[in-house]
């Protein structure tokens, strides 16, 4: 290159106002080049990784429909249970759900959500076939108090009502209990219609009577209801002894357990669920028999051995006395 074009362009450089009109047109010229690459390269990322969330029935289940019943599944288990509740057994509980619905899918069944029946009337043909026209109204929320009552704000104005007609009815909106057995006593009665008790020693108001279970608390569980029936047996053991019903006694605390991957067995395998055999949608439609055929022996034994995949029980590797028959046959061998 001639000398005198290197030194004019060493000129043309030192001057300030010229670096920052060549500083910018670089700037321009490479950042979108940057950008451009990035998105390509995302989405070529993309691509690699899986496009659904799992498989139910040879259908694919997109991430969207797994997170918003994720969602659904959380806000249910934290109403009844409280908010420490394993990521992996919402996983579980979620995918539970999202069988049952694509299996009642599959069996035709039309499932409509938010909606609150106002109205049952009956419904007589000339040619003197019967049925039954339910009155909805659209749900637009739902609240849960601190006592576990649920309430529900409706849709108002254009498009908030909804009618269905049927052949026929069943009314499944869960039960309540009934302390008609305690009129003309002094027991004391929640607005929810359930026994208002001792939390430790599930005693009621009146000496000598004690509740437990949905009578108590509607929406726990089974395993809280056999827990509050032994608390309540050995409140009746001490009544019945004329001993003191709190002395030395506290209630069960909740205890929280975190396992380390290195805490595991080696052997300890993580194996997929048997899907349970069932009869076909159209078979299932035509008799009364139950959809689900049962697993097999073999098929029985092979899902028995999935013990600990959820990372939920540890009591041998907590050393609590208690071991599966998994790691009781390896110790054996």
């Amino acid at each position: 290159m001639p000398r005198d074009l290197i030194a004019m362009i060493l000129r043309f450089l030192r001057k300030r106002k010229n670096m920052k009109r060549i500083m910018w047109a670089l700037a321009i010229l490479i950042i979108p080049a940057f950008v451009i690459w990035g998105a390509g390269s995302s989405g070529k990322s993309k691509r690699k990784g899986p496009d659904h969330a799992g498989k139910i029935f040879d259908k694919k289940i997109s991430f969207e429909e797994y997170v918003d019943m994720w969602r659904v599944t959380r806000d249910n288990l934290t109403r009844s249970f409280g908010a420490n509740i394993p990521l992996e057994f919402i996983d579980q509980m979620t995918w539970n759900r999202i069988i049952l619905l694509e299996a009642a899918k599959r069996e035709g069944i039309r499932i409509h959500t938010s909606l609150a029946p106002q109205r049952f009337t009956a419904k007589h043909g000339g040619d003197g076939s019967r049925g039954i026209v339910i009155e909805f109204k659209r749900v637009a929320s739902t609240q849960v108090d601190a006592e576990g009552r649920i309430s529900w704000t409706l849709v108002e104005g254009a498009g908030a009502d909804y009618t269905m007609e049927a052949d026929s009815v069943i009314v499944a909106i869960g039960q309540i209990p009934d302390p008609s057995c305690t009129d003309g006593s002094r027991v004391k009665v929640s607005r929810r219609g359930t026994f208002v008790v001792d939390s430790a020693t599930l005693a009621t108001n009146v000496p000598g009577v004690f509740a437990a279970g949905d009578a108590v608390t509607p929406r726990g569980t089974v395993t809280e209801a056999i827990a509050m029936g032994r608390e309540a047996a050995s409140s009746i053991h001490r009544y019945l002894q004329g001993q003191d019903l709190k002395k030395n006694r506290t209630a069960p605390a909740k205890e929280t357990l975190k396992i380390d991957p290195e805490m595991t067995s080696q052997w300890l395998t993580r194996k997929a669920r048997w899907g349970m055999p069932s009869l076909s949608a159209n078979d299932a439609v035509r008799t009364f028999s139950e959809a689900d055929l049962g697993y097999t022996e073999a098929e029985a034994i092979e899902e028995a051995k999935r013990c600990l995949n959820c990372r939920m029980c540890v009591n041998c590797i907590y050393g609590r006395s208690q071991i599966c028959f998994e790691t009781g046959s390896r110790l054996l061998k």
